[in-house]
């Protein structure tokens, strides 16, 4: 092998990452006190926390953009991360409020009812993952590109969530339709997350892929921190769950929106190997 024998880096690795999680830990840790000791809401506490995370990402783009600039400065996993706060809005909004939503939804269904019927926005899962993994690889077998497949995923997603709050906003109380509503809509949900990700690997050179799936989850973790602390607040301005049920719809179809304008690309296969003095694969173009 040579001069392009693997050797491992785990120690300085291992010190250069504990070094920049001491001080984001404490970071988000003077946040919270400072936010307990004032008594501000909790959406102001997201909001700083959120703050944190765009200075983290300004600071990777100017401090590691040359070392990772192949997948800090590409236009289309850029629009892929962004997307991503569409997906873990939704995942942390309904693993987070789902429950209190059907319960309030459908009148006088116990606890317990509601919490049953929210159930199947979970177990939707472990069917939707493998499922949603497979279609990504029939459809790039296929030659249609896993991009077709992933916005019309988010569509139909969007699309159902959005019907989801026009049937409680019109006085829906069925815990059956609310249960089929949220286990079909979760199927598609959890199926486009690995989708998501295969077709960011698909745009991603080999030895970028840690750090690609690196970004793509702090920019997507915007989402999840705004999510149940901004839905909270208008359950609690409006007195119902329309309106936050809604925002999560109109997310998600901001994230469709965005996948459109993603130009599917592949990393093309070196043909010859590197020690014959042929430049690292580049990206080309999909049909």
């Amino acid at each position: 092998m040579g001069e392009y024998e693997f050797r491992s880096a785990y120690g300085s690795s291992l010190k250069g990452l504990s070094g920049y999680t001491v001080v984001l830990l404490a970071a988000v840790m003077v946040v919270y006190l400072l936010t307990l000791w004032a008594g501000l809401p909790e959406w102001v506490t997201a909001s700083l926390v959120t703050v944190l995370a765009l200075v983290l990402i300004g600071f990777i783009f100017g401090n590691k953009g040359g070392e990772v600039s192949p997948i800090l400065y590409n236009r289309d996993l850029m629009l892929i991360y962004i997307s991503f706060i569409a997906v873990l809005w939704h995942l942390w909004f309904f693993g987070f409020w789902a429950v209190s939503i059907t319960s309030q939804a459908a009148g006088g269904a116990t606890l317990l009812q509601g919490a049953l019927t929210a159930a199947f926005f979970g177990v939707a899962g472990i069917l939707g993952f493998p499922a949603g993994g497979w279609l990504a690889d029939y459809a790039k077998e296929k030659g249609w590109g896993r991009k077709t497949m992933l916005a019309s995923f988010m569509l139909i997603l969007g699309l159902l969530t959005v019907g989801f709050g026009f049937y409680i906003m019109n006085g829906g109380e069925s815990l059956f339709v609310m249960g089929a509503i949220l286990f079909v809509s979760s199927l598609f949900f959890f199926a486009l997350q690995p989708m998501s990700h295969a077709l960011a690997a698909d745009l991603t050179l080999p030895a970028y892929l840690g750090a690609m799936f690196g970004m793509m989850n702090l920019i997507g973790e915007i989402g999840a921190v705004l999510s149940p602390a901004i839905s909270g607040v208008l359950r609690g301005a409006t007195g119902t769950w329309t309106a936050a049920v809604m925002l999560d719809g109109v997310i998600v179809l901001a994230g469709f929106v965005l996948i459109l304008f993603v130009r599917e690309t592949r990393v093309a296969e070196a043909e010859k190997s590197p020690s014959e003095g042929v430049e690292a694969p580049g990206l080309e173009t999909s049909t």
